[in-house]
């Protein structure tokens, strides 16, 4: 069975390891770890039977943020980098594009209405997400790849916005003056 498709998703906070996501000739997604010293075969992350994909690592390398399709439906889900224990859902309404802010006290994502969404992160054996924030539409570009970031505080974001989305459309009116000539008569 060759991968269909791989794209990198995060640098562990060290900056050796990078987790990626592979997926097979059937389309399922998995997301997987490998040393970028190149020195050893990729490892499966895999916690769950649905596909896996988005994966984003929390400042301090213990939390792992990832999208999966397990309920049938994209949520955004946190759980211990090193595979131990449960996972936690994050988002209820649909999710994807997770991202740490960069004390790991704020996780965003993008909701099944396009909205950008801030949910408190707190708990340090477990992650203990806080009532989820609709910041507002970014209408971003259309991707199963991350099209933001923000920055260390939280307050701004650069987006990768669509040129379609929330536009306005031209109006171009010819022969303007003959129009104008008419109505004054």
């Amino acid at each position: 069975a060759h991968d269909a498709y791989q794209a990198p998703n995060a640098a562990t906070p060290d900056g050796k390891r990078l987790v990626f996501e592979r997926s097979d000739a059937q389309g399922k997604s998995a997301l997987w770890i490998r040393n970028l010293d190149g020195d050893d075969e990729a490892t499966l992350l895999a916690s769950s039977s649905g596909s896996e994909v988005g994966a984003d690592i929390s400042p301090d390398g213990r939390w792992l943020a990832y999208v999966s399709d397990a309920t049938r439906s994209w949520e955004v889900y946190v759980r211990r980098f090193d595979g131990s224990g449960g996972a936690s859902r994050i988002s209820s309404e649909g999710g994807s594009q997770p991202l740490w802010r960069r004390d790991g006290r704020e996780l965003f994502y993008v909701d099944s209405a396009g909205r950008l969404i801030a949910v408190p992160i707190s708990g340090a054996d477990s992650p203990q997400p806080g009532p989820p924030m609709a910041l507002f539409e970014p209408y971003l570009e259309e991707s199963n790849d991350r099209q933001y970031d923000v920055s260390a505080d939280g307050q701004r974001f650069v987006l990768n916005r669509s040129l379609t989305s929330n536009s306005v459309p031209i109006t171009v009116v010819l022969d303007w003056s003959a129009l104008l000539d008419r109505q004054g008569q």
